[in-house]
């Protein structure tokens, strides 16, 4: 009993350290797992939109671009932030962005375009990470093929949406919610 106690240790310590055993390399294989579905998302998004690259400006940009005289002006972006009634809507961020893309493009459209696809690949990685980090919060844990804490993961999901519908103001428009 002695000689193969001591044998199975002598064999562990002859062994490489740097030898993987299978469970490392799945575990391994598997923490990239998220990011590739992440990657996977935003890809999706991008391809969605960029048929989006060959278009116009089309129903509201006369007002809020193309004829809108700040974006033009030296002092535009003081006016977009500060003076009543500059801008057709009082988004000060939004025209901001509207005032660096004309300062860079012009009046081409296609570099608001681009941005507008970039951006739109932004935000899916950030609903993909908001939803995951909301699903680890709620405890949900895979093993294997089950997943639990089902009603926890629909209690979250119904938690994000009511505060995004509260925040993008649908009582003030009369919505049904």
């Amino acid at each position: 009993m002695a000689n193969s106690k001591k044998r199975r240790a002598e064999r562990r310590q002859a062994a490489p350290a740097t030898t993987a055993r299978p469970t490392d390399v799945a575990v391994a294989a598997t923490s990239y797992a998220p990011w590739i579905l992440g990657a996977v998302l935003v890809v999706a998004s991008l391809v969605a939109y960029v048929p989006a690259i060959r278009g116009a400006f089309i129903w509201d940009d006369n007002l809020h671009i193309t004829n809108n005289q700040t974006l033009r002006a030296a002092n535009g972006l003081w006016r977009i932030w500060f003076e009543r009634g500059a801008i057709p809507q009082y988004y000060p961020l939004v025209h901001t962005s509207f005032w660096v893309e004309h300062a860079l493009w012009g009046m081409n459209p296609l570099g608001y375009h681009i941005q507008n696809v970039l951006l739109h690949g932004l935000n899916t990685a950030l609903v993909y990470t908001t939803s995951k980090r909301v699903f680890a919060l709620a405890g949900v844990t895979v093993h294997g093929d089950e997943v639990n804490a089902w009603p926890s993961v629909i209690a979250a999901l119904v938690f994000v949406i009511m505060f995004f519908m509260g925040a993008a103001g649908g009582r003030s428009r009369g919505a049904w919610w």
